[in-house]
C-alpha cells in the first residue's frame, strides 16, 4: 500500500484530468448497463450489477491517490483475483438458465403496484376491436325497417312506392317521398330518439302534409277531374255552380306522433301512434272524396278536420335475407259538413303481410296483399217479415296487392 504515497506532490491539473477521466468511464459503463436492460430483460439484471459495481471500485480512489505507477502487487494480480471462485465461475441455476417465458420473467421482477398497471396494460391490449355496424338495413336487417330501431348515421333507403329515408345522426332521421313532394304534395316527417336500451327503442314523430296541393292542378301534375269534380260549369257560370264544385283550398296538416320498438328474438314488434289535423289556409274545406280507402284516408285530415291512427306491426326474420311482415292499422276520422256529405263510419281498419326478401346487400323486394276495412257508402237491400225492403248501410272491403323495389345504402 505504500506505493500510493510515492508521488504525494502531484500538480492538481494531473489529478483533475485523472478524476475526469475515471468519472466519465463511469458513466460510459452505466449507460452501457441500462441500454443492456432495456434491450434484454434477462441478462439486464446481471449487467446492471456489474456495472454497479465498477462504478462503485472506481469511485473508491480519494483525490490524493495517483494510480499512474501500480505497484508490484497491482500489476501481478493475486490468485484469488486470478482464479475466480467456484461461486463466481459457476453461476446459478436462476442465471444459467433463463425463464422459459420472458413475460413472466419479467413480470416476476415488478412490485405489486407495477403487476397492477402491468395487468391493465396486458388486459387492453388483449381486447377485440369492435365491429362497425351495418350501414344499411340489408342483409339480416330488414325486420327493423319501419321501426324505432334506426340503423347507423349516414344510412338511407328509398323504394319506387316507399318514402325517402335518411338517418340524419344518431337523434334525427328524415322521411319524404321526392316524387311526391315536389309533383304533388310537399310533405316532410322528422322522426327524433327519444330514448332507448339494448332492446326497446322510442322515437317521436313531427312532420305536415299538405293534401289538397295535389288537387289544385289536373294530370299529370295533380289529380283535379278524377277525385274532385272538374267543375268546368263553375268556372263559365260561378252562379250555377254547386257548392260542391267550389275550387279547393290551399291547406296544411301538422302531424305528432310516437312509436316504440322492441326485438323479441330474432323479431322485431312496434307499436305506433299519430295524429294528423287539417288546416285550411285559404279556400274552404271540400267534401270527402268518396273513393277508395287507401286514397281518401290521404285527404281525411283536411276533408274530415282530423285522423287519428294507431298501429301494430311484427316482422320476423326467417332466414338471414327474408323476413316476414304482419301489420293492422285502425284510423277514425272526424265527420265532414253535412251540407257538402252525410255522415258516415268513422273507423277504417287495415291489416297487411308481406314479404322482405334482400337480393343482395343494396336491394331488396318487396311483396305483399294489404285488406282494407271501410265505409265507402255500400248498402244492401234487406227484406223484412212483411216483405218490405229497406236498404241498410255496409262495410266494404278492398283487397290490393302490395310489390316495391327498395334501395339500401
Amino acid at each position: 500500500m505504500s506505493a500510493q504515497y510515492d508521488y504525494p506532490y502531484t500538480s492538481s491539473l494531473t489529478l483533475c484530468i485523472t478524476l475526469c477521466i475515471t468519472l466519465f468511464c463511469s458513466f460510459c459503463l452505466s449507460s452501457s448497463a441500462y441500454a443492456q436492460t432495456v434491450s434484454a430483460p434477462q441478462a439486464g439484471a446481471t449487467t446492471t450489477k456489474a456495472g454497479r459495481e465498477l462504478n462503485e471500485k472506481s469511485l473508491v480512489k480519494k483525490e490524493g491517490e495517483q494510480p499512474e505507477t501500480p505497484s508490484a502487487d497491482q500489476a501481478t494480480p493475486s490468485v484469488d483475483q486470478a482464479t475466480p471462485s467456484a461461486d463466481q465461475a459457476t453461476p446459478s441455476a436462476d442465471q444459467a438458465t433463463p425463464s422459459a417465458d420472458p413475460v413472466e420473467a419479467e413480470k416476476s421482477e415488478r412490485s405489486p403496484e407495477q403487476r397492477d398497471v402491468g395487468a391493465v396494460e396486458d388486459s387492453s391490449k388483449t381486447k377485440t376491436p369492435p365491429q362497425p355496424p351495418i350501414r344499411a338495413r340489408g342483409f339480416g336487417r330488414l325486420a327493423q325497417r319501419d321501426s324505432a330501431l334506426q340503423p347507423k348515421s349516414g344510412s338511407w333507403s328509398i323504394g319506387l312506392f316507399n318514402p325517402l329515408k335518411i338517418q340524419l345522426n344518431d337523434q334525427w332521421a328524415l322521411e319524404s317521398h321526392p316524387l311526391v313532394a315536389l309533383a304533388s304534395s310537399p310533405h316532410l316527417k322528422l322522426w327524433h330518439h327519444w330514448w332507448s336500451n339494448q332492446q326497446v327503442s322510442v322515437q317521436g314523430l313531427y312532420g305536415f302534409t299538405t293534401p289538397l296541393w295535389s288537387l289544385q292542378q289536373s294530370p299529370p301534375w295533380g289529380l283535379a277531374g278524377y277525385f274532385s269534380p272538374s267543375c268546368q260549369v263553375s268556372e263559365e257560370e260561378p252562379g250555377r255552380a254547386p257548392r260542391s264544385c267550389q275550387r279547393p283550398g290551399f291547406d296544411v296538416a301538422p302531424i305528432f306522433g310516437a312509436r316504440v320498438s322492441g326485438r323479441q328474438g330474432s323479431g322485431v314488434w312496434t307499436i305506433q301512434g299519430d295524429l294528423t289535423a287539417g288546416l285550411m289556409i285559404t279556400g274552404e274545406r271540400p267534401a270527402p272524396l268518396d273513393t277508395y280507402a287507401p286514397l281518401e284516408m290521404a285527404f281525411t285530415p283536411t276533408t274530415n278536420h282530423y285522423r287519428a291512427h294507431v298501429g301494430f306491426s311484427y316482422a320476423q326474420s326467417v332466414v338471414r335475407s327474408l323476413s316476414v311482415k304482419l301489420e293492422a292499422d285502425l284510423y277514425t276520422v272526424g265527420q265532414p259538413n253535412e251540407e257538402l256529405s252525410p255522415p258516415k263510419s268513422p273507423v277504417t281498419v287495415s291489416s297487411q303481410l308481406s314479404f322482405d326478401w334482400a337480393m343482395s346487400q343494396h336491394l331488396s323486394i318487396t311483396l305483399g296483399v294489404i285488406a282494407w276495412l271501410s265505409d265507402q257508402r255500400a248498402f244492401e237491400l234487406v227484406e223484412d217479415g212483411s216483405g218490405f225492403v229497406s236498404k241498410e248501410q255496409v262495410m266494404s272491403i278492398d283487397l290490393f296487392p302490395t310489390f316495391d323495389l327498395m334501395w339500401h345504402y
